[in-house]
C-alpha cells in the first residue's frame, strides 16, 4: 500500500475539565507535551481566550511517533486555537525527532 502525506497526526478529545484530565494523565504516566511559554497554564495545559470565551488543551506525545491526543476543553471559546500552535509544533517536532 503506497503512503501519501502524513496521515492522522492527532486524535482531538472534547472533555469537561482539563486539568482533571491532566492530573488523571499524570497518574497514569501517560506522558504529555509540556507547554514552556507564556500562557501555559497548571498541570500542563495551554489556554487561549477571545471575545466568546475560553479554550485550554494539551497534547499527549505521539504514540508510536505516529500521532497524538489533543484533550480540549472549550467554554464558549470559537477560535482556531491559534495561540496553542507551539504546542501542536511541538508534538509534531518530537514526533519527528524520535523517528530520527
Amino acid at each position: 500500500m503506497t503512503r501519501h502525506g502524513t496521515g492522522v497526526v492527532a486524535l482531538g478529545l472534547k472533555v469537561d475539565n482539563t486539568y482533571a484530565c491532566t492530573n488523571r494523565a499524570d497518574f497514569l504516566g501517560i506522558p504529555v507535551v509540556k507547554p514552556g511559554q507564556a500562557g501555559a497554564i497548571p498541570h500542563n495545559a495551554q489556554q487561549d481566550e477571545d471575545k466568546t470565551g475560553v479554550s485550554s488543551q494539551f497534547y499527549t506525545i505521539p504514540i508510536d511517533g505516529k500521532f497524538s491526543f489533543e484533550i480540549v476543553q472549550r467554554n464558549g471559546y470559537k477560535g482556531l486555537g491559534s495561540a496553542n500552535a507551539a504546542l501542536r509544533a511541538a508534538a509534531q517536532q518530537y514526533s519527528m525527532n524520535s523517528k530520527e
